[in-house]
């Protein structure tokens, strides 16, 4: 019971670490990115064996700035529909949240 309560807990962490990253740089533009700061793409190891969403939850604890990436020295820009019902935070959350579950 003490290991499931410790686990959930990180979790609840993880989930508040990535939260505050998303709000943090959600308002950022590429111009304002120091590309020195960006963990580039090929050195972030993915296990194979985890679920797509334990990938994605692996990789938001790992970048800085979730919205900026670097691929062979270049900084790429990930960015989310503006029409959606949903922000891209609220996205990321709801897989957080059922992944969790």
């Amino acid at each position: 019971m003490i290991l499931r309560q410790e686990r959930g807990s990180c979790m609840n962490e993880n989930i508040e670490l990535i939260e505050e990253k998303l709000e943090k740089y959600k308002n950022k533009s590429i111009e304002e990115i120091d590309i020195t700061k960006l963990k580039d793409i090929n050195d972030i190891k993915f296990s194979r064996k985890k679920s797509s969403r334990e990938r994605i939850l692996d990789f938001l604890i790992e970048v800085e700035n979730p919205y900026f990436l670097k691929i062979n020295n270049h900084i790429v820009q990930l960015s989310f529909k503006d029409d959606s019902e949903l922000s891209a935070n609220e996205c990321l959350t709801n897989i957080l949240k059922d992944f969790y579950k």
